[in-house]
């Protein structure tokens, strides 16, 4: 799954890896794949900084960046907009986790 969403970022965002993956382990000290599949609300706090603050860029990036290539590892993309709600607008990663962790057993 990882690194289907690396790949996935490399291919519509080239650069963005080295910039997240430097980011990510800058400010903390891992990689932004995990990081994704554990605190996915540093991540795109991780985007905001990155975009001078600007929230709706942001998460549009994160969206497509990640959310997207998540629900298609899934093979559901009416997961896309559970997963924003979840992470944008509640910033609830532990939710994350357990729907990622369920989904990942069915």
């Amino acid at each position: 799954m990882g690194e289907f969403i690396r790949k996935h970022i490399s291919r519509v965002a080239p650069g963005h890896v080295t910039l997240l993956k430097n980011m990510a382990e800058l400010r903390y000290g891992t990689d932004f794949i995990e990081l994704f599949l554990n605190e996915p609300s540093k991540v795109l706090d991780l985007l905001i900084n990155i975009y001078g603050g600007d929230e709706e860029t942001a998460t549009f990036i994160f969206k497509v960046l990640f959310i997207k290539p998540l629900a298609m590892w899934l093979g559901d993309l009416s997961l896309i907009e559970d997963f924003m709600r979840i992470i944008v607008m509640k910033r609830d990663n532990m939710k994350f986790k357990v729907l990622l962790q369920a989904l990942c057993r069915e």
